[in-house]
């Protein structure tokens, strides 16, 4: 069994707010404080864990909790997962945390005014869902918002309409919008069309809400259209991991063909890697971009190496000056300078001597000792009927002889 009734954070944060007003929110905090100091006595006696905890928000009004003999699972990202857990009105579900001894403290207005604080809270019956093209999405990101303190007020490109126009080319993208009843942008999502197994899914990427209850609403509006979502919706994190349509766990990779030149792009969450014309939601791809900036700009920027056939960076990348393949471009790992000039490492017409490169009319071989040298650096024996260096010659009656012949003489 439990030894703690257990709160989602967010759902402390609404007690805390109506505490003012709410007698069952003020007993519930004071024994939370009271169990955190070490008086048990008194948690014990108000408040009870075994027929239900774990218990948070649900966006249509109701208390979501986890029945007491189960056990609570979790996701990557430590938010609970949503297997197993049942639903109550707020008042019921509250009921069943107290005592006896406390719910004899409690009136029915207590329930009743806890009823109401939550449902003017969490309640999204008045706010509305709809799918806008790619061409929406910067009017969407420059839309007025509600009031709140989740992600969405947060958000990096919020207003940032110039950066947009990679999604607003996107033929592969829309954008899921929640508003209020008054109009006002209550959270957002995209929601790319993708290929799997050759079929055609449509994924809702990270959600961004005005309030953390409204992350409840995107899931059910996902759910009930069977589209896939982020495992990690809260967050940039965890880029391969998803939930099909079927509520299964999918990891994978996606690659989305699309236009990718313009002067401006935004923070993007997911696909967030890639190259001429493509994004990918994997770091592990051949990419040349990395579009993790919220300045306007990208992370990388590269040119075709035509020696490696890959995709280099601008700053690695040299053209060769001569040779078998002058005027190619490569990585500079591929090149060295003879002469103050690029050539290939492996050219034909250069060598190799002592980890310096020259160019071949400037070296010879030895046949006496197997190994290039320059030509400046030997002379040529007439005994021995090839190069010698001159280090190592000796010159006697006008022919050179290397000196280990010299000393058996």
């Amino acid at each position: 069994m439990q030894q703690t009734l257990i709160f989602s954070e967010s759902f402390i944060d609404f007690l805390g707010n109506i505490s003012d007003e709410s007698k069952i929110a003020r007993l519930i905090l004071s024994c939370r404080r009271a169990r955190r100091d070490g008086f048990y006595y008194l948690y014990n006696a108000v408040l009870k864990m075994d027929e239900v905890n774990y218990i948070t928000y649900r966006n249509n009004g109701l208390m979501s909790y986890m029945p007491a003999d189960r056990v609570q699972e979790t996701n990557d990202d430590g938010s609970w997962k949503r297997e197993g857990r049942q639903e109550g009105k707020p008042a019921r579900v509250m009921r069943r945390i107290f005592t006896k001894s406390a719910l004899k403290c409690l009136k029915d207005s207590d329930f009743e005014i806890f009823n109401n604080k939550y449902k003017s809270q969490y309640s999204t019956s008045d706010f509305t869902f709809e799918v806008l093209p790619a061409s929406s999405i910067p009017d969407v990101y420059c839309m007025e918002q509600m009031s709140g303190g989740a992600s969405l007020g947060n958000s990096c490109m919020n207003g940032d309409r110039d950066y947009l126009d990679i999604y607003k080319n996107c033929n592969k993208l829309e954008i899921i919008v929640l508003k209020n009843a008054q109009g006002l942008l209550a959270g957002r999502a995209l929601l790319w069309t993708l290929e799997y197994e050759e079929k055609e899914i449509k994924l809702a990427d990270r959600f961004y809400v005005a309030e953390d209850h409204m992350y409840d609403a995107f899931l059910t509006y996902v759910e009930s259209n069977k589209w896939w979502r982020k495992d990690s919706y809260k967050t940039y994190s965890y880029k391969q991991t998803f939930i099909d349509g079927d509520g299964n766990n999918v990891i994978t990779t996606f690659v989305v063909e699309t236009p990718t030149d313009f002067d401006l792009y935004p923070y993007i969450d997911t696909f967030s890697y890639g190259g001429e014309g493509w994004l990918t939601n994997s770091s592990e791809r051949n990419h040349t971009y990395v579009y993790n900036q919220t300045d306007g700009y990208r992370e990388g920027g590269g040119i075709y190496d035509e020696i490696n056939e890959c995709m280099i960076s601008l700053e690695d990348s040299i053209t060769i000056e001569r040779g078998q393949r002058r005027g190619v471009t490569t990585h500079v790992d591929n090149t060295v300078v003879v002469d103050e000039r690029v050539w290939w490492i492996k050219d034909d017409d250069i060598r190799c001597i002592n980890d310096k490169y020259y160019h071949s009319d400037d070296v010879v071989y030895s046949d006496y000792d197997g190994e290039d040298h320059l030509e400046c650096d030997c002379v040529y024996s007439e005994h021995h009927e090839t190069f010698i260096l001159r280090s190592e010659a000796y010159r006697v009656a006008g022919n050179y002889y290397h000196e280990d012949v010299v000393e058996r003489a």
